[in-house]
This record gives C-alpha cells, sequence and structure tokens, in this order.
C-alpha cells in the first residue's frame, strides 16, 4: 500500500512526458507546414507515412487536450480555488503577448518588404493558401487589433499576421470552458460522469472544446493516481500500440468532411491517455531531446510563419530567378527553415520569460496568496481593478 501511495503521490507532481508530447506537436506542425506549402501539390496524394508523422490538425487536438490537463491537475492536487483565479488572470497575457510580438515580427518583415508569400505562390503554382495569406495593407493599428482582440474573435487567413494562429479562439475559450468547470467543481458530485457526459455532449456538437474537457479529466486522473496505477498493470505494454493506432487512423481521416473534428478530438485523447498510462511513452517523451522540444514549443509555433513567409518564400523567389529551382533544392530549403525556425524559436525565448514575469505579477496584484487554499482575497486597493 504505501508502494502505491509512493507512486500516486509522484503522479501528481509535473510529469515530464506531457511537455515532450507538446513539443513533439509543435515540431510537427512546423515541419507539416514547410513541407506541404513548399513540396506537396496535393496532400491527398501524400503517403500513409507522411501522413502519419506530419498531420497538423491532429497536432493541434492534441495540444487542445494538453491544455485542459495543464490548466487543471494543480487544482486537483490542491483543491486552491486561489490558484484557479490566478490562472485565470494570468491566461490572456499568457497567450497574448507571446502573440503580440510574433506578429509584430511578421508585420516588420512586411513593412520592409521582406516576406514573398505571393511571390512563391505564383512559382509554386499548387500553394492557393500561400498566395491567399498577407493579403491586406496592414498599417500600425492592424498589428495591434489583430493581436489584441482579432485573433481570438475575428481570425481569417487573408487578414491574418499569422494563420497558424486560428488555433487561439478556440485554445481562449477552452481556457476559460475549463476554469468555470473547476471553480464550479465544489457544486458538482459525481465530477467523473459529469466530466465524460460534458465531453460527449462538446464531441455530439463536434466541437474540440471536447479535448479540454478530456484532459481536464486526465488531470484528475493523474491528481488521484490513476495513471500511477494503469502503468504498473499487466496490460499496459500495449498502449504504445494504441497510441501507434490512433496516429495511423488520425492520418487516415478524410481532409474534408463534418467527421474531422469528432475523429480528432477522440483520438487526440485516446492518444494522450496512452502515454500517460505508459511506462514506455513516458519515457520516450521525458528524453532530453522532447524536453528540449517541449521548451521551445510555444515559441516554435509562434516564430514559424514568419521564417515561411520570409526565409522560405524569398528562396524560392531567389531559386526561381536563377534557374536552379528543382525538388532537391527545395527540400534543401525545407531542411534550411526547419533550423532557422528552431533558431528563432530559441531566439523568442526572452519573450516568454517576459510573460511569465508579467503573469505572475499581475496575479499576485489581484490575488493574496496569503489566503488558505480554496479562498481568493482580492485587496481593497485592489479592487479597482
Amino acid at each position: 500500500m504505501e508502494a502505491g501511495a509512493d507512486q500516486a503521490q509522484a503522479d501528481t507532481g509535473r510529469q515530464l512526458s506531457i511537455d515532450g508530447v507538446r513539443g513533439w506537436a509543435a515540431f510537427s506542425v512546423m515541419c507539416f507546414h514547410a513541407v506541404s506549402i513548399l513540396t506537396v501539390p496535393d496532400p491527398t496524394s501524400t503517403s500513409l507515412l507522411y501522413r502519419i508523422f506530419l498531420n497538423g490538425e491532429f497536432d493541434v487536438a492534441v495540444f487542445f487536450v494538453l491544455s485542459g490537463d495543464a490548466l487543471s491537475v494543480a487544482y486537483w492536487r490542491t483543491g486552491s480555488v486561489a490558484g484557479v483565479v490566478r490562472l485565470a488572470i494570468k491566461r490572456y497575457p499568457r497567450l497574448t503577448i507571446p502573440i503580440f510580438f510574433s506578429c509584430a515580427i511578421v508585420f516588420i518583415l512586411y513593412q520592409f518588404g521582406l516576406t514573398f508569400t505571393h511571390e512563391a505562390a505564383a512559382i509554386l503554382r499548387h500553394q492557393d493558401w500561400l498566395g491567399e495569406v498577407l493579403s491586406i495593407r496592414y498599417r500600425l493599428p492592424d498589428l495591434f487589433s489583430f493581436a489584441f482582440a482579432d485573433v481570438y474573435f475575428r481570425h481569417t487567413e487573408t487578414s491574418s499576421l499569422n494563420p497558424p494562429l486560428w488555433t487561439m479562439s478556440i485554445e481562449l475559450l477552452g481556457s476559460i470552458l475549463v476554469f468555470v468547470v473547476l471553480l464550479g467543481d465544489r457544486h458538482i458530485r459525481r465530477k467523473t460522469l459529469t466530466l465524460l457526459a460534458l465531453t460527449v455532449l462538446l464531441l455530439v456538437c463536434r466541437s474540440y472544446l471536447a479535448c479540454f474537457i478530456a484532459g481536464v479529466m486526465f488531470g484528475r486522473w493523474r491528481a488521484d493516481g490513476v495513471f500511477s496505477r494503469l502503468r504498473g498493470a499487466r496490460y499496459a505494454s500495449g498502449f504504445p500500440a494504441i497510441a501507434a493506432a490512433c496516429m495511423v487512423m488520425a492520418a487516415s481521416v478524410p481532409l474534408a468532411g463534418t467527421g474531422r473534428v469528432l475523429a480528432f478530438s477522440l483520438l487526440s485523447a485516446a492518444f494522450v491517455f496512452c502515454v500517460l498510462a505508459s511506462h514506455q511513452l513516458d519515457w520516450l517523451f521525458s528524453t532530453a531531446l522532447s524536453q528540449w522540444l517541449g521548451r521551445i514549443s510555444f515559441p516554435l509555433y509562434l516564430v514559424h510563419f514568419s521564417v515561411l513567409a520570409s526565409f522560405s518564400a524569398g528562396m524560392v523567389v531567389w531559386a526561381h530567378q536563377g534557374g536552379i529551382l528543382a525538388p532537391h533544392i527545395l527540400w534543401l530549403i525545407v531542411v534550411a527553415s526547419i533550423c532557422l525556425s528552431l533558431l528563432a524559436a530559441i531566439a523568442f525565448e526572452p519573450v516568454e520569460h517576459l510573460t511569465r514575469k508579467i503573469g505572475n505579477a499581475l496575479s499576485r496584484y489581484v490575488v493574496d496568496d496569503a489566503e488558505p487554499a480554496g479562498r481568493v482575497s482580492v485587496s481593497s486597493n485592489r479592487a479597482k481593478f
């Protein structure tokens, strides 16, 4: 019993594999965009192996599940309502400050004529998407309105300063849903049943918000030591195979149709479940490389479009003008773009540190950390906030 209790206690801490999964998913999204933009005329004609490892929408669904888990697991460990309020206060700046800086990079490149998306699209011909982005005349007010509001509420590919950020409206709404569920937790008797029912309802509605609630449920199970016990079960060795099957099935989902959201939501939740329940997968996603990718995952997701719009597209134009554009040259551009995106993500890390400092300072300003778990105190001189 004591060994089991130790396992359960260990499971309530930070699980490194979660960061590793997030890192590889961000890397996959970046590679997916680089390869599909530069080299793939028709995604439906690509091999199954390609779609297994470069499946951008499935990766995004995995992000959503991990967000639900990350935002909720501390509450399930401590029961602190104050902790939930602090997270809720930090969430908007946590997303918006890095978004603003990533969009500012694209804005500056655009203003200096260093984005070549339209020219590259005309050369590659198969890339309609590349020709549609950055299609308006951006002014400085557009940068601020997009980064602080439009990215969440009025995002369109043609006006976006960072098209991969179509996910942010779902991320913000999903975060709000997680906080509402956690703040109402004490009024819910059958918690797991309620979370399952809410997940099923959102799946029926074909909403990616189901991923967040699945993540909340996983966070609760982690805090209760459920996954520790599963990792010790005799059948746990089968979870890696199930995770692989989830990736194969996700690669087989049709590119069009209303069932995509439902399929990716279910498969991403099953994949994350397998990672949490498997010693082998836990080890794989806890390696040094996985942890490094996890550390730069959000910066990598944010900055890789600026590399594709400037360097990658520009190299396509340069190679075409020089008469050397060929498939092997395009693949060299892909590899160089991936390496440059990784370097850009590393260079972006100070923004992440600044964001955390601002979020922590803001949450301390509003919520009194000295309050007991479960209580929130807003000082009288802070009420104006």
